[in-house]
């Protein structure tokens, strides 16, 4: 075997031509990494970012009861979301109040009509499940669906309705539609790259999403911030002259000028609901965490964190699979693959991961974070252990979407390239 000698501090590397050369040093764990450059304010909203994610860490470490809560941030979030929808219902009642009083005066009648279309456009939207998603129901995959039953019954949880299978190295949990439907979305390359325990692990944490009360996840709250970018998006004067109209188009310059400082508050109302409502999402990011490991056990639980670090490694499996046709089952391929990733690359994508700093706005949590998370509470003992032939049917009821993934996977790639 080929060795480098590790240019900082002289040790000797073993060499692995299909990965990065590093050493424990610290020595090209992360190449290629551009040199971080921050303004004035940059600076100070990372410094603050990483400083308020570690204080998060200490608080859900040092809790007792690791059970969903008040707080200060989720109920400002609240009024905040609250204020945005009685402005929408005041200009609802202005909107009906011109229409019926001030009929027939056209004035107030073609008024009365733009109101009530802004609040046609300001609707909370339901959402609704992809037109061209792979959906499953207990008819196509009986065997998934009783595990989900399963496990929704041990954690106390609402049944799953219905399962999204996608292309992404992720999973979800959503309410879709009037009738707020729980629907749960995995991943195939997700699923195919883990362990049955960490499977479970997997789909007892978005199920935890989903009895932690994550306010994030609430209409009341993702209807208010599309409703305060929608009046962002539709008042902004995107210039504040247009020579084409004359002279109007001049006069028309203060008032646009007043637009763009309304929209200006607007944008920063926006932004102060998306960090509050961060942090909240990055509090149920623990609790469901926590979930995982109370229904797969603690080890489950942390070795699936450690299964997100190898992303960037699956997709340049697959990349390289979806260039040999001469494979079939590419996306069982990547999961070989990912058996065969030697330890010490493992650990080298531990530690770019410890390496993230916590964002203020961000999802999640830096991953690193809710692994000393979870190795720091009380260990947990799995309550639903995986069983190989139930596992193995539902990998089967999985792999026959295999085909429609690789078909999207190959349009982005197409599309991106």
């Amino acid at each position: 075997m080929q060795q480098q000698t590790c240019p900082q501090c002289q040790r000797q590397l073993a060499l692995n031509a299909a990965y990065v050369p590093w050493c424990e040093c610290g020595w090209n764990i992360k190449p290629h990494a551009l040199p971080e450059s921050y303004g004035m304010f940059e600076q100070m909203y990372t410094n603050v970012s990483k400083r308020l994610g570690k204080q998060m860490l200490h608080q859900m470490r040092s809790l007792n009861d690791l059970k969903p809560r008040w707080t200060a941030s989720k109920v400002i979030v609240g009024l905040m979301a609250c204020s945005i929808h009685g402005f929408t219902l005041l200009i609802l009642g202005l909107g009906l109040l011109l229409l019926i009083d001030g009929w027939p005066n056209p004035f107030a009648v073609v008024f009365g009509v733009v109101l009530l279309g802004m609040v046609w456009i300001l609707r909370p939207t339901w959402g609704k499940l992809p037109k061209d998603g792979l959906i499953l129901t207990p008819k196509e995959a009986p065997n998934l669906f009783e595990l989900l039953n399963r496990m929704t019954t041990s954690l106390g949880a609402k049944p799953i309705e219905v399962v999204v299978i996608d292309e992404d190295f992720n999973a979800f949990f959503g309410r879709l539609g009037w009738r707020r439907t729980h629907v749960l979305g995995l991943g195939l390359p997700l699923w195919l790259a883990m362990s049955n325990q960490e499977r479970i692990a997997l789909i007892a944490h978005e199920i935890g999403h989903s009895i932690n009360n994550d306010s994030n996840r609430s209409l009341l709250i993702s209807s208010a911030i599309h409703a305060l970018a929608t009046w962002i998006e539709t008042i902004y004067p995107p210039r504040l002259v247009i020579p084409e109209l004359g002279l109007k188009g001049f006069l028309l310059a203060p008032f646009n000028l007043l637009l763009r400082g309304f929209c200006l508050i607007l944008l920063w109302w926006l932004k102060l609901m998306v960090l509050l409502a961060g942090r909240e999402r990055q509090r149920a990011e623990y609790l469901a965490d926590y979930k995982a490991a109370e229904l797969a056990g603690s080890s489950a639980a942390i070795d699936l964190l450690d299964r997100l670090h190898l992303d960037d490694s699956c997709h340049l499996a697959i990349q390289r699979a979806v260039l040999s046709p001469a494979k079939p089952h590419i996306l069982q391929s990547m999961a070989e693959h990912v058996a065969t990733i030697p330890a010490h690359e493992r650990e080298r994508l531990r530690r770019v991961a410890r390496l993230e700093g916590s964002l203020l706005d961000a999802s999640h949590p830096p991953t690193a974070h809710r692994i000393e998370f979870l190795s720091t509470i009380a260990p947990r003992q799995a309550l639903i252990q995986a069983e190989p032939t139930a596992m193995s049917s539902i990998t089967n009821e999985l792999l026959g979407y295999e085909a429609q993934v690789m078909q999207r996977l190959r349009r982005q790639w197409i599309r991106n390239s």
